[in-house]
């Protein structure tokens, strides 16, 4: 196998391994950016924001049918523990007996295919905030995904940020305008099969 795609394959398993660590209920995504020198700069998972409550914290109100998030402390003791359960629904004022814990994706227990009620942010944006978090530049780089390609804001703000490079698994387009702003970007994607890749980490076990 020839050098760069080893390097693909190497990274892209990393990311595979990576994305584990996300507590997202719906699916795992883990990404990495690679600096011209060849240096990991960034590492991310998909999730909600620091500090904020993930899926499995929160509740589903079986009155009204809203995702009602935890209460946070925030050093406040009359509130109880950090992360405590709402006592009642933030929307119709519903008691606590009349929520129902989440076991799965909130989303997707309630039947929402939009995004509004998805506090989530996307692997690759975390990948980018923690270059800025570290002071690395991200212009020149390369993104590495799995187990999908970008979606087009994901795409907008690799392109803002200079990536010149994006690497994932063949899959389905998580929305059609990402190519189309990549290619026309000039962002340079490169798409290996799934089964090329797992075929490689079994043979290099």
């Amino acid at each position: 196998m020839e050098r760069e795609k080893t390097i693909d394959f190497t990274y892209l398993s990393i990311c595979k391994r990576y994305a584990r660590l996300s507590r997202c209920l719906s699916r795992e995504v883990g990404a990495l950016i690679l600096n011209p020198e060849g240096i990991v700069i960034g590492l991310g998972v998909n999730g909600p924001p620091r500090g904020t409550a993930h899926c499995d914290q929160l509740q589903i109100c079986q009155n009204c049918g809203r995702i009602v998030h935890p209460q946070f402390d925030h050093g406040d003791p009359s509130i109880g523990p950090h992360g405590t359960l709402s006592p009642y629904c933030h929307y119709c004022q519903g008691p606590q007996e009349g929520m129902a814990k989440v076991d799965r994706c909130p989303r997707k227990m309630l039947g929402l295919t939009n995004l509004e009620e998805c506090p989530a942010v996307h692997a690759e944006m975390n990948a980018l905030l923690a270059c800025a978090r570290t002071n690395n530049s991200t212009k020149d780089c390369t993104v590495y995904l799995y187990p999908m390609g970008p979606c087009k804001n994901c795409a907008a703000m690799m392109i803002q940020a200079g990536v010149v490079g994006l690497v994932y698994p063949e899959s389905d387009p998580y929305d059609e305008l990402s190519g189309v702003l990549l290619a026309e970007a000039g962002v340079t994607s490169k798409k290996y099969p799934r089964e090329e890749l797992e075929t490689w980490e079994r043979e290099t076990r």
